[in-house]
This record gives C-alpha cells, sequence and structure tokens, in this order.
C-alpha cells in the first residue's frame, strides 16, 4: 500500500447523538439511504448483492439492527489488538466501551461483539468500494476463496480497497442457485497480522 498516495474513499462520517444507541440509529439510517434502498443499490460484476435483513439472533432475541448490520459495525474476541484500532482517530473519544463486551450495547452484548464506533464511521464506504471495483480502479483488489463447512463448498469474493492510508475489505458469498451474491462482511483492516494474511491471500 502506497501511503503517500491519496485516498479515493470519503472521509470517516460522523453520526450525531447523546448515546451510542443514537449514534448507531443515525448511521443505520444513512447506510440504508447510501447503500440497501433499491433505488441507490449497487451490483457487483453486473449481479445483485444481498444483504440480509433478519434481525432475530438465535431465533429468540430481537435486535434493534439486522445482524448484518451489528455485524460490520462490531468486534469481537477473535479481534486482537495490542493497540486501540480508533487510536488517533475521533471514534476513540467518542467511545464508551473500550473494545470490551460488559459497556457495549445491551442488543451487541447479547449477540456476543461489542459496538465500534471507529467502524461504523466507515460503513459508508462499502458502496464506495463496489463504485471503485465496477470502474475497474488500479487500488481494488479481488481474489476468490473456496471454502467447505465440512457439508457444503461455497465460494467467498474479497473485494479489497486498499491506497494511501485507507485499506478496507468487504466479502461476498457466490450464490449460483440465485445468481447474485449474499453479502458476507465488512470492515477496516487495521492489525499487522490481518494484513499480511490478505497481502497473502491476494499473492495467490
Amino acid at each position: 500500500m502506497d501511503t503517500q498516495k491519496k485516498s479515493k474513499l470519503s472521509p470517516p462520517r460522523i453520526y450525531a447523538g447523546e448515546t451510542l444507541r443514537e449514534m448507531f440509529d443515525a448511521g443505520m439510517d444513512h447506510f440504508y439511504n447510501v447503500f440497501l434502498k433499491k433505488d441507490v443499490k449497487p451490483k457487483f460484476e453486473g449481479k445483485t448483492i444481498f444483504f440480509d435483513m433478519n434481525k432475530m439472533y438465535q431465533r429468540i432475541f430481537s435486535m434493534p439492527y439486522p445482524l448484518s448490520f451489528m455485524h460490520i459495525t462490531s468486534l469481537d474476541n477473535e479481534d486482537k489488538y495490542t493497540l486501540y484500532p480508533c487510536t488517533n482517530d475521533l471514534s476513540y473519544e467518542l467511545c464508551k466501551n473500550g473494545c470490551a463486551l460488559s459497556p457495549a450495547q445491551s442488543s451487541y452484548q447479547t449477540y456476543g461483539r461489542w459496538d465500534c464506533l471507529y467502524r461504523l464511521h466507515r460503513i459508508h464506504w462499502i458502496p464506495e468500494v463496489f463504485a471503485l471495483a465496477n470502474a475497474g480502479d488500479d487500488d481494488i483488489q479481488i481474489t476468490r476463496e473456496t471454502k467447505t463447512d465440512g457439508k457444503k463448498t461455497y465460494v467467498d469474493v474479497n473485494v479489497r480497497y486498499c491506497c494511501g492510508m485507507d485499506d478496507y475489505l468487504v466479502v461476498l458469498r457466490e450464490r449460483k442457485d440465485c445468481g447474485d451474491f449474499l453479502f458476507i462482511t465488512a470492515f477496516p483492516v487495521v492489525t499487522k497480522r490481518k494484513k499480511e494474511l490478505l497481502d497473502k491471500l491476494f499473492k495467490k
């Protein structure tokens, strides 16, 4: 990644609110208007991107947001950081939980993840990444990864934008039976380990 090059992604977007819930509500509203609405929803490789709007966790708990949205705006215990990912970012000052589960919003605690303003402030990059990918931008990397869960084999499509100070990954899954892509996740790549794993994956 050339850190001297200026990123084509827009700046992180800060959402107004007195509480985390108000900030996340505002983030969900904006995400709907720039990515989920039918008249703005992008395609990838000419195919529709399906974003699961299910709000039921484990078929018991009704969440305030779609689980897919909660996933892209949160962290879990597998995300190991020696430094806060939001260090030197405004989200560090606004954060209430310090990358810990117990202070997180109750809905995120139930989900087993903690809410992350650093991620929330960058979810509007998702449609921007697809716009760049569809335009064949030089700073977009795309690779397909065949996986298996023991029962089924599937193909994940990793779409990575890496330029300037920004490194952002969007993961889709091919659904050949539906002729579209299932949105899996998206997040800023911040740890050295994750960057090295992705660099290795994209060199295959």
